[in-house]
């Protein structure tokens, strides 16, 4: 993994989405990925654009909610269905300013914030959310 920080500050009053889910996607695949996610579309546009990327690499995206009591939790639990396979993970959660923000995990620690000043505190309606990358038949 090659760790990539953001380069758009979530303000959606300027008219600005941040851009921590493309660059820990970037990160992970070591690649520049664009901005596809987080620009103010509605989920099933975010999830085709994203798909429209990640297809020609033959990649899918696949994200499942996890429901814990707090970010280390979400963590052990990230840590515990991927140890033997060893790979980097996608961890969704709110700060404590109620904006949903990604890093990058890996075991049962976050191995890459792409923005330090943002720190994942809290669930989003109950909810953590773990996102791998995989391969596509």
């Amino acid at each position: 993994m090659i760790p990539v920080n953001n380069s758009t500050k979530h303000n959606p009053r300027m008219g600005r989405f941040g851009d921590c889910f493309s660059a820990c996607l970037s990160s992970i695949l070591e690649t520049a990925v664009p901005h596809v996610l987080h620009d103010g579309c509605d989920g099933e546009q975010k999830l085709r654009r994203l798909d429209a990327f990640l297809k020609p690499l033959c990649l899918s995206y696949v994200e499942i909610p996890i429901r814990e009591r707090n970010v280390w939790d979400a963590l052990d639990w990230g840590g515990y269905i991927t140890a033997e396979n060893g790979i980097h993970y996608l961890l969704l959660g709110n700060t404590k300013d109620d904006t949903g923000h990604y890093v990058v995990a890996h075991k049962n620690e976050i191995a890459h914030n792409p923005n330090e000043k943002a720190q994942i505190v809290k669930p989003i309606d109950d909810f953590y959310w773990i996102g791998f990358v995989t391969r596509r038949t």
